[in-house]
């Protein structure tokens, strides 16, 4: 009986702290609180965070010249477009296969940041497979794919 107490006080602090864990990661916040990585990554109060429904032109990674620069200018813009706003991590308790969470990053108002990314052509909507890969790769460099290092 006391064991069963034990496993029902334990499960009960369990769904408390998820509670409780959910509402300060979906609350409005400022800002300050976010690091822009790049176009479609943001450090949340160290958390590193991958905005879902979004591909931006990758940096590090870039697979040609023209890419590298749509991406600093998706980092830029992104920056810009919550600079001194109100804004949500809408955290999702997902992770992608490099280990970061998966959230929706939106205005204090609803309005989806990522989606906004998407409508001023800074980023492209994430489609899965390697045929959209390649069609992604395709958009940023064309047919010219002078590689970077």
């Amino acid at each position: 009986m006391i064991r069963a107490i034990a496993h029902i006080f334990a499960l009960a602090c369990l769904v408390a702290l998820s509670v409780v864990a959910f509402l300060v990661f979906n609350l409005p916040t400022t800002s300050e609180r976010i690091t822009v990585l790049d176009g479609d990554t943001i450090l949340f109060d160290d958390i590193k965070v991958r905005l879902i429904g979004l591909d931006a032109p990758e940096t590090r990674e870039a697979r040609c010249t023209a890419e590298r620069q749509a991406g600093k200018r998706a980092t830029a813009a992104l920056r810009e477009l919550i600079k001194d706003k109100k804004v949500r991590v809408r955290m999702t308790g997902w992770k992608d296969k490099y280990r970061r969470s998966l959230a929706y990053l939106e205005f204090a108002d609803g309005t989806d940041i990522g989606r906004k990314m998407i409508e001023l052509g800074y980023a492209l909507p994430y489609k899965r497979g390697d045929e959209e890969k390649s069609a992604r790769a395709r958009h940023w460099c064309g047919n010219n794919f002078d590689l970077v290092g």
